[in-house]
This record gives structure tokens, C-alpha cells and sequence, in this order.
């Protein structure tokens, strides 16, 4: 488009080396029948149509953990910014509602800041898209960061093409900061 370091233009592709993703979701959507196998690689697709223009940013897995440790420890915003965005103030706030999906009970265990999720004493952020899950958590107490980055497998999907685990970065964040730091994860999530 430009010669490098003429202009700038939005750009999430080119990065290497790249984690190669796996995903099914589009099995609906190609009439794909149960019971068929269907699994594809997504490494490539473009997550821009999911959410508002720019929205979508890369990084890698370095970046992640001090991006996650700036934002809890408030070197990003002002005091009044950074503990609106870290505080529990949902909690006691929101309830399941059939047919939505992420409307769940705001607890002590689990509550939404300003753009982090707050796992008890943890401060974090996830993804999941197109057969990619990934996790950065922080824990201030002890000053520990956890940034995982996974890709289902072909088992991973139902035969909708629907993910039967959720993000499984998730489940591996719990099993890594039970090992390094017991009992600040919340079990009840």
C-alpha cells in the first residue's frame, strides 16, 4: 500500500510466527451434516467483522502480560480511572436471562470491571475467536502474570460446530494459578 514507514494503515495480518488455528463454527452455516467431519483452519480470518472498526488489535504473548500488569496496577489511567476499571462495583448485580448466554450473576468470584474480568483477586482479559482462546491474568497480591494462548482440537466442537468447552485458555489459567499461587482462584466459576 505504502513504502514502510511512509504512513500507517490498519493491519492485524503479517505477524510471524503465527499460532495456526483450528475452528468448526462454520459447520451450520455450510449445511455441514452431523456426524461428518468438518474442522478448518481459521489462522487467517479476519476477526474485524466481529466487533466495531479498529476494535481488533495484535500483540504477542509478552506484550499481553505487561499490557494486563499496566492495566491492574494503574500505570495506564489515572487512580479514579484505574480503580473504575478494576473495581467490583457489579457485584450483586445481573442475572441469568434464558436464551442469553453471558448474562450471569455478578459474584465476588466473578464480576465485570471496565474491560477486565475480575476472577476473585485476579484482574484479566479473554478471547476466543475462531478456534483460538486466549487468557492474561494478574494477581496483584503477589504480582504474578499468567498469558496463555491455546487452539482447540477437531473434539473440541459438538456437531453444530459449536465449541463444548467454552475457551479453554480458561480452564488452563485455573489449573496454572492453583499450581503457583493456591487458593487465590475462585473455584465457583
Amino acid at each position: 500500500m505504502f513504502p514502510p514507514g511512509s504512513n500507517w494503515g490498519y493491519c492485524h495480518t503479517n505477524y510471524a510466527p503465527v499460532l495456526h488455528v483450528f475452528d468448526s463454527e462454520r459447520r451450520s452455516a455450510l449445511a455441514v451434516k452431523p456426524g461428518v467431519p468438518f474442522y478448518e483452519e481459521s489462522t487467517f480470518w479476519n476477526p474485524s467483522w466481529t466487533t466495531i472498526e479498529g476494535a481488533v488489535k495484535i500483540t504477542d504473548i509478552t506484550d499481553l502480560s505487561i499490557s494486563i500488569e499496566a492495566a491492574a496496577t494503574g500505570k495506564l489511567l489515572s487512580r479514579s480511572s484505574s480503580r473504575a476499571q478494576i473495581a467490583p462495583n457489579l457485584v450483586g448485580f445481573s442475572h441469568p436471562i434464558h436464551g442469553c448466554s453471558v448474562c450471569r450473576p455478578q459474584t465476588a468470584a466473578f464480576s465485570y470491571g471496565l474491560g477486565a474480568f475480575l476472577l476473585g483477586p485476579w484482574i484479566s482479559q479473554s478471547l476466543g475467536f475462531a478456534g483460538a482462546s486466549g487468557v492474561t491474568a494478574y494477581l496483584p497480591s503477589q504480582k504474578l502474570t499468567i498469558s496463555i494462548e491455546v487452539t482447540n482440537g477437531p473434539d473440541a466442537y459438538n456437531d453444530k460446530g459449536d465449541a463444548k468447552y467454552g475457551l479453554p485458555a480458561g480452564n488452563a489459567l485455573k489449573d496454572l494459578a492453583d499450581a503457583l499461587a493456591p487458593h487465590t482462584f475462585p473455584m465457583d466459576l
